[in-house]
């Protein structure tokens, strides 16, 4: 009888499977910018925690600039964790990984993430469990999505990311209140906001599905540049075009800017952007 382990077939395969892997080294710089959206997460979980402050860190009426540095530059870290998960997807099957595989990973990682959001997270966040939906909690679901957007081909899956994450402000006016009994649907999508469940108790969406998706999708897509030979010159021409195009948007106030009074967290949006009295807050 012939075992599995002693199977030519698998032998081979396996065998193709480590070349491969060892044709495509982990690439340190990805773990490293990890690393760094870690150490300035705990940054902003230092000040929530262990300052005096009574106030928002965005509250442009009370807060000052170094306050507002700490707050305003960890903006990056769920963006980070979220495209770099599926960067990382990526680079498995780069080094033998099947879609299969990658797409069965991501269903039960994300599952087992919402579940760690709403008990173990929850509860180290305020002793209240099944309260609050953050980033642990957008990330799993964007992953669950994941298992069925890695089936397609990875030009689509780019162009499903970056359309997620360019056209999201358009629906920025429909108000959950439209969509009737079903407005908690539109509040886990679109529009943050706290939907009760009884009379007692309710939860709070502070992450939703739409751009989240978008932005793990376009990680994903992402990764396929970091292989090619030229990848340096496609990292640089991307950072300074996508910088670039943030201060055009920002600066005239083309697309994308807050509406006054929606909650994008707290404080709510004071709406578009505007000179501030000090260099530091504008």
């Amino acid at each position: 009888m012939v075992t599995a382990a002693a199977s030519p077939a698998v032998a081979t395969v396996r065998t193709k499977a480590s070349l491969l892997s060892a044709q495509v080294p982990r690439l340190v710089s990805v773990d490293v910018l990890r690393g760094l959206a870690m150490v300035i997460m705990a940054l902003d979980h230092t000040r929530d925690f262990m300052s005096y402050v009574q106030f928002a860190p965005e509250d442009l009426a009370h807060t000052h600039g170094a306050l507002f540095f700490t707050r305003v530059i960890t903006h990056f870290c769920a963006p980070v964790f979220c495209f770099l998960a599926g960067t990382g997807a990526f680079l498995a099957t780069s080094r033998g990984k099947s879609i299969q595989q990658v797409s069965r990973f991501f269903l039960t990682r994300g599952l087992w993430l919402v579940l760690l959001e709403f008990t173990v997270v929850d509860f180290a966040w305020g002793f209240v469990p099944w309260a609050h939906a953050g980033v642990i909690w957008i990330l799993g679901w964007s992953m669950v999505a994941m298992a069925l957007i890695v089936r397609l081909p990875v030009r689509w899956i780019a162009v499903l990311g970056l359309g997620m994450i360019a056209s999201h402000n358009l629906l920025d006016h429909i108000n959950p209140a439209s969509w009737g009994k079903f407005y908690w649907l539109w509040m886990m999508l679109h529009t943050p906001g706290r939907i009760p469940v009884t009379a007692h108790f309710s939860f709070y969406v502070g992450y939703v599905l739409i751009p989240w998706v978008g932005v793990m999708a376009t990680g994903f897509a992402f990764g396929s540049l970091l292989l090619r030979p030229d990848h340096r010159k496609w990292m640089v021409t991307l950072g300074i075009s996508a910088t670039a195009l943030f201060f055009v948007l920002r600066g005239f106030n083309l697309y994308g800017n807050g509406i006054a009074g929606l909650p994008f967290g707290y404080p709510r949006s004071a709406g578009p952007w505007s000179v501030q009295p000090t260099l530091s807050l504008t």
